[in-house]
């Protein structure tokens, strides 16, 4: 039976003047990587304090931390998975900057996040929170259709908030004593919920990884003739990261092979066409996403294992 993992961090007994590094070290390796400075409000000895519990691709963690800017770059970014974070505001303010703007997220309110994206969090006030972070995929509603709502300070009751500390409390008295696979499919039921609260979503999929390879898959048959769709492309149609989906599709067929076959099926269709029969093999290669003619015989070999003239002959 696997246990569930409990760690608690503060900076009492730290040295003053090392508080602050200490505490970005700590938030990086426990948390997700971020680069922190005093934040304006910054005017007394930093103290901060969480505790995180991890049941294998769930946890969660309560926390309280004194003003600090805290900065997740581009590079930092990608470092991560693209695991869906849910914070609930206890107290305190916090300044957000993303991709979206710029806002500020009051007490009593609840944030829906990426890890795998750039943000500044700059806690305005002493600020408590409960984050709960989880495999998106484990999740039955695809990320797609969280996109709106992320970023956003989104209000929660409170009965909602009850949910939200109660698992944190369940976590904490864990330790030991409780199966880290129930825990995991426990605190993941709570975020399904919260984000189905707090969204107003409905949508019952059965599998949100098969709903998103799906996805992939009608992106690709939609757009393979376009010569510059690649797997940034496809990322950005579907509203995820490239990392995601190498993740997604790890052990299967990339999308840059399914991209290839996509193009590959549409040559031998329309060089076995007779409607096309009198058209140029470059034009085929023009209408299948080939830009180069040259990298079209070459790939059309590969597959077949003919060249477009003699495949059609």
């Amino acid at each position: 039976m696997g246990t569930v993992s409990v760690q608690r961090v503060s900076t009492t007994g730290v040295p003053t003047a090392e508080r602050l590094e200490f505490w970005q070290a700590t938030v990086s390796a426990s948390l997700r990587p971020v680069l922190l400075t005093p934040a304006q409000a910054f005017g007394r000895e930093f103290q901060a304090e969480f505790l995180r519990v991890d049941a294998g691709a769930a946890k969660i963690t309560r926390g309280l931390v004194d003003p600090v800017r805290s900065v997740q770059t581009p590079a930092l970014a990608r470092q991560q998975s693209g695991n869906l974070i849910v914070t609930l505001q206890e107290s305190g303010r916090t300044g957000l900057e993303s991709r979206s703007g710029a806002i500020v997220v009051p007490a009593r309110s609840v944030l829906i996040q990426s890890d795998d994206e750039p943000v500044v969090h700059t806690h305005l006030d002493r600020t408590g929170m409960v984050l709960l972070s989880v495999d998106a995929d484990r999740l039955s509603l695809p990320t797609t259709s969280l996109r709106e709502h992320m970023n956003v300070a989104l209000p929660v009751d409170a009965m909602l908030r009850a949910v939200v500390l109660g698992a944190a409390e369940t976590a904490r008295h864990a330790g030991r004593t409780m199966d880290a696979t129930g825990m995991e499919a426990y605190l993941t039921g709570v975020v399904e919920l919260v984000l189905r609260t707090v969204t107003g979503r409905a949508e019952d999929h059965a599998s949100s990884a098969g709903v998103r390879r799906q996805q992939v898959h009608d992106t690709v048959l939609a757009r393979y003739s376009d010569p510059h769709l690649t797997v940034g492309v496809v990322a950005e149609k579907l509203g995820v990261s490239v990392r995601r989906l190498h993740q997604l599709f790890a052990g299967e067929d990339s999308v840059t092979a399914q991209i290839r076959t996509a193009r590959m099926e549409c040559a031998v269709r329309l060089l076995q066409d007779p409607a096309w029969s009198s058209q140029p093999v470059a034009a085929v290669a023009q209408r299948c996403g080939f830009l180069d003619h040259s990298q079209f015989s070459r790939a059309f070999r590969q597959h077949t294992g003919s060249s477009p003239s003699a495949f059609r002959s």
